[in-house]
């Protein structure tokens, strides 16, 4: 796998079709467009203590809205989906029991970007002779330029320090000369994990090269 750092940044879609479609909505991430929900089971202590501190930061500084160490109204969250131009998701898997993806695929075209920080919010699912489906499929179908998700399960630490770094360095970095697209970021901060393979590259991008407005 030392062949995934010769590269400056992947991203994956699962058809042409798609990327033409996603490609005429693509814009940058706005700052001040920003929607989260942290640790809604409310069970996960030290990812809400790594990640709220940032959060929050970004919620004074930029305005921020989301929700933290509660279960959300699915309305909410698909209002979350419509308004901004990126939301982030810090919990168990990739959120699904909050938001089902048939209620994602219902945003047509509309949906914001989106950072699936949780185990397997990633992986496809098998459906016989059709083809693969996914929550995060659900995402891309229904507009959403860019999203984060991992592809397996994995460890809590080593994911929070990823998803520390990639914020840090692609959201809110004061750098206006680091102009790097969130495929490229990801690329470069797994480094952080302790198991840089086994947690570090379960992170992929699907979509397009997605940027930050730079204010």
């Amino acid at each position: 796998m030392d062949v995934m750092d010769l590269c400056s940044g992947v991203t994956r879609m699962p058809s042409l079709d798609l990327i033409m479609q996603n490609a005429k909505l693509l814009s940058p991430v706005r700052r001040d467009r920003v929607r989260y929900l942290l640790n809604p089971a409310g069970d996960l202590k030290s990812t809400q203590n790594q990640l709220g501190p940032i959060l929050e930061g970004g919620a004074t500084t930029y305005g921020w809205e989301g929700i933290v160490g509660e279960i959300p109204d699915p309305d909410k969250l698909r209002n979350y989906l419509l308004a901004a131009d990126l939301y982030i998701y810090c919990g168990h898997g990739s959120g699904e029991a909050y938001l089902h993806r048939d209620k994602v695929l219902s945003l047509k075209s509309n949906c914001s970007a989106a950072l699936l920080f949780g185990c397997s919010s990633g992986r496809l699912e098998r459906e016989g002779i059709f083809g693969p489906s996914g929550a995060v499929l659900a995402y891309v179908r229904a507009g959403s330029p860019a999203v984060l998700a991992m592809l397996w399960d994995v460890t809590d630490r080593d994911i929070d320090q990823l998803s520390v770094k990639v914020l840090q360095e692609w959201l809110l970095s004061d750098n206006k000369d680091d102009s790097r697209s969130l495929a490229q970021v990801l690329q470069s901060s797994r480094g952080v994990c302790k198991l840089k393979y086994l947690n570090g590259h379960a992170a992929v991008c699907y979509g397009l090269p997605l940027y930050v407005a730079k204010s």
